[in-house]
Order: C-alpha cells, then structure tokens, then sequence
C-alpha cells in the first residue's frame, strides 16, 4: 500500500513541477537528479530512472503480523525472530 502512495506522491511533485502531465517532462523531470520525499523516504533518479536513494527493506511475519525488521534503525521496526519459535499444541 506504501508503494501506491509514494508513487503518487512523487507524481504529484513531478505534475507540479513541470506544470502538467507531459510524459516526456516528466521523465526528464524525474531523470534530472532532483530528490523527492515519499512516505518511503527519499526518491532521487539517476539518467536511467534508478532510484539511487531507495533504501530496501525486510518484513517478516511475527505472531500472525506482519513486522517490519530491517533496516533495524529505521523507526517503525522490530528484532528479526531468527529462529522459529516451537509449535504450540
């Protein structure tokens, strides 16, 4: 669900930017090296559209929830469960 919402959150810098929905300006836009904020963090392209300041993160899933554990610095995440906690009967 992040996903979409940052995708549009960085459309939505881009649109503003360039002053409409040009897809070419956009790109060029995009392409240019501007850093922009999402609610994943921060977006910076590089000439061939990679996200350069993408940070990957891990999940896992913990007593029937889905926890967020690395990067371990980052607010919001939890210690990996390395090993898997005995069956209960």
């Amino acid at each position: 669900m992040a996903e979409a919402y940052s995708v549009g959150q960085v459309m939505a810098q881009a649109v503003a930017a360039t002053k409409g929905t040009d897809n070419a300006k956009i790109i060029s836009y995009l392409h240019s090296g501007v850093e922009l904020a999402s609610v994943q963090g921060p977006v910076k392209f590089d000439a061939l559209g990679e996200n350069g300041a993408a940070a990957a993160f891990v999940f896992q899933w913990q007593k029937g929830n889905y926890r967020q554990v690395l990067p371990s610095a980052t607010t919001g995440s939890v210690s990996i469960t390395a090993t898997k906690p005995p069956w209960s009967s």
